[in-house]
């Protein structure tokens, strides 16, 4: 068993090869996919291991914008399936990173914050594809309001919040 000195000089000098040696990530990427059960046991024993770290983990992830993101895509494809819509695995954090500079449904600025969306430009339930080609990044206050309009056919007046400048 390694002491806690020798585990410190280990994960120092791994930083300092993995820094020196960029090729290193795509062979630990290779041998991840052809030794996945491997791989995995080892990640799920350090987790047992460290459970403290594993909560505060968990819950960093669930409160950042990727962990939201990748729970509503999850759910947007199980929709999609019941619904029997066209259908991909589409990452909402590619698409997040792509955002357009405006929303397309109101024309404001797109903040970079948690008050955005994906919404289907054509709804799942009105016979949409959730394929990237039908997703679009809008304000959340805008998509729930187009949602309400879709649900209840009729139109909503509503007045988009201003955003104070950056700055």
């Amino acid at each position: 068993m390694k002491t806690k000195e020798e585990k410190l000089k280990n994960r120092e000098y791994m930083r300092e090869y993995r820094r020196l040696h960029p090729e290193y990530k795509e062979k630990n990427k290779v041998w991840k996919k052809l030794n996945r059960e491997k791989s995995n046991g080892y990640t799920r024993k350090w987790q047992k291991a460290n459970p403290e770290i594993m909560k505060i983990k968990k819950a960093a992830w669930k409160k950042s914008v990727a962990g939201r993101m990748q729970r509503a895509s999850a759910k947007a494809v199980q929709r999609a399936k019941l619904l029997g819509a066209l259908w991909e695995i589409v990452s909402y954090n590619k698409l997040y990173k792509e955002k357009p500079t405006t929303c397309n449904l109101c024309g404001q600025i797109m903040p970079d914050d948690l008050l955005l969306d994906v919404d289907h430009i054509v709804p799942l339930g009105k016979g949409g594809a959730h394929i990237k080609a039908n997703l679009q990044i809008v304000h959340m206050w805008c998509h729930r309001v187009k949602t309400q309009e879709e649900l209840t056919g009729t139109k909503i007046t509503w007045t988009v919040p201003q955003l104070a400048p950056a700055g």
